[in-house]
């Protein structure tokens, strides 16, 4: 109530000494409390609506009101005059660079400073005065409330909770092992905790001239902390919980921005933006590394027959992720001592910008705080409900009281509570009383008792002095009431304006991202900006759309990168009305030879932002080859192949599209031409613009309220259009497709059929090919699923075109059928699948085909597993027989079983394989692995014995393979 009586009486004195009314606020203004910003100089957040451009200087107090009552001004300041663009809806004042004035209380300055931000526990006053020029444009006062409960994005509490853990367990960051370990040690209550952990705390407060005290309420330790005599707020520890545990429930919901998190109550309440941006402060001080690494070595005696593996060799390698400047990072790499005897090199190392989770952190930011909002808004209209009630029924209480003291006191008449006074009520005492004495003079006049006279007026004074001293209890009662409407009223009007900037700022920018697969970070953080820690929306690197280095397997587009292993570094950068990027590096292939083909590859590429759902990309692709690809020429026939040489490179142009019409029908397609023109004499066919030249444009459409979808597509390349860099080179390719596919039946049952045409030339042949494919399956939990599908290659040259241009293609066919059926219980599963192939190919002039059968059971408990497989292999050459006919019709049996215990996993597996002359190889294998106690490390040891012979008559050969692989799991705090 003294707070009150406070705040009422700087209300007052607020409305006398203005120079416009209670209540002006052309600006529709609102603020913050003042908070610490870089280098913890202290800020001060204003957000304001104008209709126009304007320059202003602003005059700005707070005071400080204890829970005693006591009050102190900590800030004075008036700005240089500012200029407040009616385009923004919010300034930062920096207290110490934009005003012309100002004054600061030397403790609550060192207090802030010391706690990276805090503010003293207590209530808040801010009276404001804007002007502009001699005119006030706006004089606001606001009431603000600082809980005792320090706040979650606080960087003073991470502080703290950090220092702790690292007291518990000597790490900032614990694994789940280590967590699982402590949760019933006695070492990591909060009780013990605190007490092995004072010397560290107070050294850590002492340097900061800061002290605290411990205390303990229920089942919670508190933690009371103090800069000089000010409070500023305390934490609470579960006392007999595993403090690790409660440590990393927190951060995860820091992470999650849970809602409990955040502070909606109507006096503690600050802008719900605000808060989010702290709670990302707060995030960025918690940066920490994950990743994983693993050492193995293997040996042998040998090697199966066509494994290309050395008997003996390591493998290093593992993944990092990490943030760098704010960005998330992944490394990740791969070394074998294999690659020592090699060309082609399967060790690799790749730097990558996460930008999938940077977006992914993005909308989880976004989603947490639609959410949230919309809590406060209506947490905002029950507030007004349930206040303005309460502020009527004062109202009505004060209205009653009025009248009362109207009957008493004569004099009052039509005065209302705004013109009623503590000094009024006097002067109507002393007008009765002077009224008195002159009646009683004029009695004592009239009847000569002048004793009788005074007597009477004694008694008319004591009977006024009574009513004046009710009337002063009942005026009293009317100020408490006016206390409350003003405060609350103050309070209701906070709380609205708040939600009102949180939904102008912030919710009205992010409440409609609903295609947000199709949008860039950049635009994303650019809507979000509000919730974001400051500067962070417009840093540069938020543009980042990727940057990867080392080996790289982007999707560009259908006739440049698409998809082709690339050595080098690719750059994307948003730009706004498109997003631009740039790739340079070797690609490399396998030649005929057994040699490297490489070539040299730049890229640029240029996509623009879609308008009315309509996307567009321009591509540049130049590509060299190495001098190496000119070691085996025999394959080449000059006459109808050439390469681009070291002078005069490849280079390629290409326009992307796609679309989407209405919101069934998608579009794709692309036109690329190819600049590289044949050094002999052009063939009849020409080589005009078309010949160089590849296009295709496809269509995909949903039917109107069926689960039906058809499609179609064509595509053509010229006969001389050229990328070499591709995996398989297409020239002289028309190809067509129409197809559809469509789930009934309640989703039991999936149709869909294709018809492919194919129409390959080059410039002495021509090839067709047109085929049909199906597919159908069902899907059902009662009764087995079922599928059987045919999808024939369709995509490639004739054989007498092979045989001139050098090329990679494949022919053929596949049909595979699925039948699969799982039993599922509580405590266990049982599934069974029976999967059949049979496939056909054409490479050059060799042909091969297999038919393969397979049946599998697999038993499945929480902590143990087997399986039982059976599988029937046929091959077929076509031209020529198998170097090992034996093989080509073989069956393979194995069993599988395993067990998961606290800190061992085992499994073991043995097998064995017959085909025509009976028994061809058996073998087993155990693989254990060992997780260590309190480290993140595990060991795994796999060993294996296998014999077989190739032909009957061949003596049995004994295999002997063994494995030990190290895995760290990395994760630590990373210091700032």
């Amino acid at each position: 109530m003294k707070t009150l009586t406070y705040l009422f009486s700087f209300l007052v004195s607020a409305l006398c000494a203005g120079t416009v009314a209670y209540g002006t606020d052309s600006l529709k203004l609102l603020v913050d409390l003042p908070a610490a910003g870089d280098k913890h100089q202290l800020v001060q957040d204003f957000y304001y609506t104008l209709t126009e451009d304007k320059k202003v200087t602003v005059l700005i107090d707070w005071w400080h009101i204890n829970k005693s009552g006591d009050r102190t001004k900590f800030i004075g300041a008036q700005s240089y005059e500012i200029k407040l663009p009616a385009s923004a809806n919010t300034f930062r004042l920096q207290y110490n660079k934009d005003c012309s004035q100002f004054a600061v209380h030397p403790i609550f300055a060192a207090a802030i400073r010391n706690t990276e931000g805090l503010l003293p526990v207590g209530s808040y006053y801010c009276n404001i005065l804007i002007r502009t020029g001699s005119d006030t444009l706006s004089h606001q006062q606001f009431i603000k409330q600082v809980d005792p409960g320090i706040a979650a994005g606080a960087k003073f509490k991470g502080n703290i909770l950090n220092l702790l853990q690292q007291s518990a367990t000597g790490q900032q960051l614990l694994n789940e092992k280590s967590l699982s370990a402590l949760n019933q040690s006695y070492k990591d209550k909060a009780t013990n905790l605190l007490s092995r952990s004072g010397r560290k705390l107070d050294k850590y407060l002492g340097s900061r001239n800061l002290s605290y005290q411990e205390s303990r309420s229920g089942n919670a330790a508190i933690l009371k902390f103090y800069s000089d005599t000010l409070f500023m707020g305390s934490m609470e520890l579960p006392a007999e919980q595993s403090f690790s545990i409660n440590h990393k429930q927190e951060k995860q919901k820091l992470r999650a921005f849970a809602s409990d998190l955040t502070n909606t109550g109507l006096e503690t309440m600050e802008s719900l933006h605000s808060q989010f941006r702290k709670i990302g402060e707060r995030q960025e001080e918690e940066k920490e590394l994950i990743g994983n690494l693993f050492l193995g070595a293997n040996t042998g005696n040998g090697q199966e027959r066509n494994s290309m593996q050395d008997n003996n060799y390591y493998e290093l390698g593992g993944d990092i992720n990490l943030p760098v400047m704010g960005i998330p990072v992944q490394l990740t790499g791969f070394y074998t001592s294999q690659d020592r005897g090699r060309q082609a090199k399967a060790s690799n190392f790749k730097i990558s910008y996460d930008a999938a989770k940077a977006k992914e952190q993005l909308t989880e930011l976004v989603t947490a705080f639609s959410g949230q909002y919309e809590n406060v808004k209506s947490r905002g209209t029950s507030y007004g409900m349930v206040y303005q009630q309460y502020i009527q029924s004062l109202k009505s209480e004060q209205g009653n009281v009025l009248q009362q003291m109207k009957g008493q006191v004569s004099g009052l008449g039509n005065t209302d509570i705004t013109a009623l006074s503590e000094a009024k009520l006097k002067q109507l005492l002393a007008e009765q009383i002077q009224d008195i004495e002159v009646k009683a003079r004029s009695k004592a006049d009239s009847s000569g008792d002048i004793a009788g006279a005074k007597a009477y007026a004694d008694s008319l004074k004591t009977q006024a002095t009574a009513k004046y001293e009710q009337a002063m209890q009942q005026y009293e009662k009317l100020k408490s009431y006016q206390e409350k409407i003003e405060h609350y009223s103050t309070l209701l009007e906070q709380y609205a304006k708040m939600v009102h900037y949180d939904s102008l700022m912030a919710y009205s920018k992010v409440k409609d991202l609903k295609d947000i697969e199709s949008m860039s970070t950049k635009d994303m953080a650019r809507k979000a900006g509000a919730i974001l820690p400051e500067g962070k929306a417009k840093s540069f690197l938020t543009g980042l759309t990727n940057l990867d280095v080392g080996m790289l397997t982007h999707y560009v587009s259908d006739y440049t990168q698409s998809g082709q292993m690339m050595k080098g570094i690719d750059l994307g950068y948003d730009l706004g009305v498109a997003a631009i990027g740039a790739s340079y590096g070797n690609t490399e292939y396998i030649g005929r030879s057994g040699d490297i083909e490489k070539y040299k590859v730049l890229g640029l590429r240029s996509m623009f932002k879609p308008v009315a759902k309509q996307h567009l990309g321009l591509i540049y692709y130049n590509y060299s080859p190495a001098r190496n690809l000119f070691k085996d020429t025999a394959f080449f026939r000059p006459e109808f192949f050439s390469v681009s040489n070291f002078d005069q490179p490849t280079h390629i142009l290409s326009l992307t599209y796609n679309g989407e019409i209405g919101k069934s029908i998608r579009t794709v397609g692309e036109y690329a031409f190819s600049n590289q023109q044949y050094e002999q004499e052009e063939r009849p066919s020409g080589q005009g613009m078309l010949q160089r030249s590849a296009y295709n444009f496809g269509i995909e459409a949903a039917v109107p309220k069926t689960n039906v979808n058809i499609n179609a597509a064509y595509e053509y390349v010229g006969k001389a259009f050229e990328n070499n860099t591709m995996p398989v080179l297409m020239a002289g390719t028309q190809r067509a497709k129409i197809g559809g596919d469509g789930i009934f039946f309640n989703s039991f049952l999936k149709l869909a059929v294709e018809y492919s045409y194919l129409l390959q030339s080059n410039f002495t042949n021509t090839g067709r090919n047109n085929k049909w494919g199906f597919t159908v399956a069902t899907q059902s939990k009662r009764y087995p699923s079922v599928s059987l599908s045919y999808k024939p290659f369709a995509t490639f040259r004739t054989f007498e075109d092979t045989l001139q241009i050098q090329q990679k293609p494949v022919v053929g066919e596949v049909w595979t059928g699925k039948l699969n059926y799982q039993i599922k219980r509580k405590h266990y599963s049982l599934r069974f699948a029976l999967v059949g192939n049979k496939n056909n190919s054409i490479l050059d002039t060799l042909k091969y085909g297999s038919t393969m059968v397979q049946f599998n059971t697999i038993y499945t408990t929480a902590k143990t597993n087997l399986s039982a497989n059976i599988a029937y292999s046929s091959i077929n050459t076509g031209i020529q027989d198998a170097i090992l006919p034996a093989f080509n019709n073989s069956i393979n049996i194995g069993l599988a079983g395993g067990r998961n215990l606290k800190m061992v996993s085992l499994n073991g597996t043995v097998d064995m394989g017959f085909n025509e002359s009976g028994i061809c190889k058996y073998g087993a294998g155990l693989n254990a692995l060992y997780r260590l106690p309190q480290v993140p490390v595990s060991i795994r040891v796999n060993c294996r014995l296998m014999q077989f012979k190739l032909n009957p008559a061949d003596p049995w050969t004994n295999l002997i393979f063994a494995g030990l692989t190290l895995n760290w799991q990395l994760k630590m705090k990373l210091s700032n």
